[in-house]
C-alpha cells in the first residue's frame, strides 16, 4: 500500500510538472508571458521536481521505488533543461536580430 502511494504521488507530481512545462511554453509562444516569466516558471517547476524525493521520504519507499522515481525525475529534469536551452537559443536569435538592426541604422 505504501509503495503504491509513493509511486502514485510521484507519478501525479511528474505528470503535473510536464503539464506545467507545456502550459508555460504555450503561454510564452502566444506572448502572454515574458521571457523572464517563462524562466521563473521553469525554475519553479525544477524546484518542485527536485523537492519530490524529500516530500516522499516520509512514506519510506523501497530502494527500487526510489530508483524508479529518481529516473523519472532525471528524465523530466532533462526535458526541462532542454526546454530552457530552446528558450536561450530563441533569445540569442532575437538579440542577434536586434544587434543587426541597430548596426543597420548606425547605432552600433
Amino acid at each position: 500500500m505504501l509503495l503504491s502511494r509513493a509511486l502514485s504521488i510521484a507519478s501525479e507530481e511528474l505528470n503535473e510538472a510536464r503539464t506545467q512545462i507545456d502550459h508555460a511554453f504555450r503561454m510564452w509562444e502566444l506572448g502572454y508571458i515574458s521571457d523572464m516569466e517563462l524562466q521563473r516558471a521553469l525554475g519553479d517547476i525544477l524546484w518542485s521536481i527536485d523537492s519530490l524525493p524529500c516530500r516522499l521520504s516520509g512514506l519510506n519507499p523501497s530502494e527500487e521505488d526510489i530508483y524508479l522515481i529518481k529516473n523519472d525525475i532525471l528524465r523530466l529534469h532533462a526535458e526541462t533543461i532542454g526546454a530552457l536551452s530552446e528558450v536561450i537559443d530563441i533569445l540569442d536569435g532575437r538579440l542577434a536580430t536586434i544587434a543587426a538592426n541597430l548596426e543597420n541604422i548606425g547605432w552600433l
